[in-house]
């Protein structure tokens, strides 16, 4: 069940900010009884903004009078800049101030010849205009954006901020971290504003993009780490099929704003910092030590230090424990990286090879920075990637098959690199990835077991019922010429599919005859579990017993999740529902870790059956509900209408 909105957020149209709106809202307030000022602070992104409208929106609803001022860069380095957006709409006002404070006030704007504005009286005469204003009615000043005001308005609003409890006037004040205003330094009260929790950033992006799939879904909700601006833009950037950051494979592409938003201050920093922080960007699982080793060799002769890092720290980019530089949010990193061009990308990656010491990553860092076919360097990425999908990476392990196949000057090797990224792609549900992979392969130059492998990903990609008696039989054919070339694997998934394909549409005893016949020429085990789930499939009937008895004697999370979901559908298909479930759980648990968004569905979709028949409704509606949804994004239907008939019948049962 999603999350709901809270209902002060959804008021305001914001979400998950109830308790710093329940803030300002006390705030706001409170200014009937006495003004007061306060500073609201947080990271880029963390939206500031978007609280301070929503604030001036209530006090305009509650008839206070809204003066808003926004910093500007580009005029910081203008004296009075920003208090010329304040007290421009109460100019008229201001002519009615007593001589010396008038003066100086109309000197800012340059009414006033030959007077000298004096920062306090200035700031008195603000105050002064404010109070007679408030005497209309409650006055607030919003000012967003406050780190960029230029000193003098900051001084003013310092000074003013300060003076306002015998005033029915307030001021508002956004301030970006890693700024430095004098504005923070002048005793004002602060409210923190920091990254969104995991519910709420759930709800955020639901309502942002309520059709991403459950895998893209969660890549967002991780790449964002609470961050509003990020949870919103990144699901544009996604749909608008930007190109992802060449060399770093598991971030997400970003719109310019969001990109422009966190490197903003990026920019200013010395070009060493700049060094080292883009090196970091390029792998933010380095040590430090990596890290600036490898920085070193891009210094151009200028060496590079720990003293290097403390201006990003000062401006809120990082921190570091002198193991590790961590970015303040992760999303900076991938911004920093983006803003980058090809040639410092290809060159921080070059120093990280040459820096790091583990294997894979290193295996990486060539293959992103290399620019012309390598066998050498395609081989040790595709090495690199097994050792990937074991960690449990297997959005890096399908980059670094595309890559390496990218890498690859051998036309046959590349077919074979391709046809495994496609394989591997179909598996984590990745269905556009699979069909490029498979769509850059020439049917033309595959031999009949190439062929048989590209149709097994052309069927799960676009699956086929009922299935013609013809495809069974040419499934059989081709998995034993596999046997017998000593592709076992391939085999045993021919038969696999002939198997589950015949028990769903085309239940012929001698279909399921021709399969058993094939299985005896697999030089595999008898008791191997993939056997024993094809068999289970041939004849439910027959085999159910016996195929009960030998894997109960088999530990379901010690099988591949793949295989656990195997023998779970064919103990579902004799009918033992217990034991059946217990392969399920494996599976499902294994699956979702492994990221298989494929098979996860089927064996969610079974296990809610398995719920249903043994009287486990709880179970049976939330794994319907998983498995319709995931049924739905990878694009199988029959396994969505299975699910959808559970939710039927417990909605049935319900009298829904």
């Amino acid at each position: 069940m999603r999350p709901q909105v809270d209902v002060l957020g959804a008021a305001c149209g914001l979400v998950g900010r109830e308790s710093e709106l329940g803030v300002l809202v006390g705030w706001l307030g409170g200014l009937r009884e006495g003004g007061a000022g306060l500073v609201v602070r947080g990271g880029a992104g963390v939206g500031k903004s978007a609280l301070l409208a929503a604030t001036a929106d209530r006090a305009v609803g509650e008839g206070v009078r809204v003066l808003a001022v926004s910093g500007i860069r580009s005029e910081a380095g203008v004296a009075f800049a920003g208090l010329h957006q304040m007290v421009g709409p109460l100019l008229e006002q201001a002519r009615e101030l007593p001589g010396p404070q008038r003066d100086a006030l109309l000197a800012t704007f340059g009414m006033n010849e030959g007077w000298t504005s004096d920062t306090f009286v200035v700031a008195l005469a603000a105050l002064e205009l404010l109070n007679r204003e408030a005497q209309h009615g409650p006055v607030v000043v919003v000012v967003d954006d406050a780190q960029w005001l230029d000193r003098r308005t900051a001084d003013v609003l310092g000074l003013v901020g300060r003076r306002l409890s015998s005033t029915r006037a307030g001021s508002l004040l956004a301030v970006r971290d890693g700024y430095e205003t004098a504005l923070l330094h002048c005793g004002l009260p602060e409210l923190r504003i920091e990254a969104m929790g995991e519910q709420s950033s759930s709800v955020l992006l639901d309502s942002i993009a309520p059709g991403l799939g459950s895998e893209l879904r969660g890549r967002v909700l991780a790449a964002a780490a609470g961050n509003p601006l990020a949870l919103i833009e990144l699901p544009k950037a996604v749909r608008s099929g930007a190109p992802v950051a060449c060399g770093v494979p598991e971030r997400l592409p970003m719109t310019a704003r969001l990109e422009h938003a966190m490197v903003e201050r990026f920019g200013d920093l010395p070009a060493a910092t700049r060094t080292v922080l883009l090196v970091a960007s390029a792998d933010t699982q380095a040590s430090l030590n990596e890290v600036m080793t490898a920085a070193g060799q891009l210094g151009e002769g200028v060496p590079v230090s720990l003293d290097d890092l403390a201006p990003a720290v000062a401006s809120c980019l990082v921190d570091h424990d002198h193991r590790r530089i961590r970015f303040r949010p992760p999303i900076v990193a991938a911004a920093i990286y983006q803003a980058a061009s090809l040639g410092q990308r290809h060159r921080a990656h070059s120093a990280l090879a040459t820096a790091m010491t583990d294997r894979p990553r290193r295996a990486w860092h060539r293959a992103a920075s290399t620019t012309s076919p390598d066998e050498a360097v395609a081989a040790e990425l595709e090495w690199a990637s097994t050792g990937a999908l074991a960690r449990g990476s297997p959005t890096i392990t399908l980059s670094a098959m595309e890559r390496a196949a990218e890498l690859t000057p051998d036309v046959s090797r590349r077919r074979h690199r391709l046809l495994r990224g496609a394989e591997l792609a179909a598996e984590l549900g990745q269905l556009n990835r699979a069909e490029a992979f498979i769509g850059a392969i020439d049917p033309a130059d595959c031999d009949p077991l190439e062929r048989a492998r590209t149709d097994l990903v052309r069927d799960m990609l676009e699956p086929r019922f009922p299935v013609q008696p013809t495809a069974v039989n040419s499934q059989v054919d081709t998995a034993t010429r596999a046997s017998s070339a000593g592709e076992i694997d391939l085999a045993l998934r021919l038969l696999q599919a002939a198997a589950m394909q015949s028990w769903w549409a085309n239940p012929r005893s001698d279909a399921w005859q021709l399969i058993a016949a094939a299985l005896q020429h697999v030089a595999t085990p008898e008791d191997d579990p993939r056997v024993l789930s094809i068999l289970g499939f041939c004849d439910p009937a027959g085999r159910g017993s016996i195929l009960s008895e030998i894997v109960s004697r088999i530990a379901p999370h010690t099988c591949d999740p793949g295989v656990a979901s195997s023998v779970g559908a064919a103990l579902h298909a004799t009918g033992a529902f217990e034991i059946s479930t217990t392969f399920l759980t494996a599976a499902v648990a294994g699956l979702r870790q492994q990221g298989r968004l494929w098979l996860l569905p089927q064996a969610l979709a079974l296990q809610a059956w398995n719920a249903i028949y043994t009287g486990n409704w709880s179970l049976a509606g939330s794994a319907a509900e998983e498995a319709a949804s995931l049924a739905r994004d990878t694009r199988q239907a029959l396994w969505e209408a299975a699910a959808k008939a559970v939710q039927s019948m417990i909605a049935a049962i319900r009298g829904d």
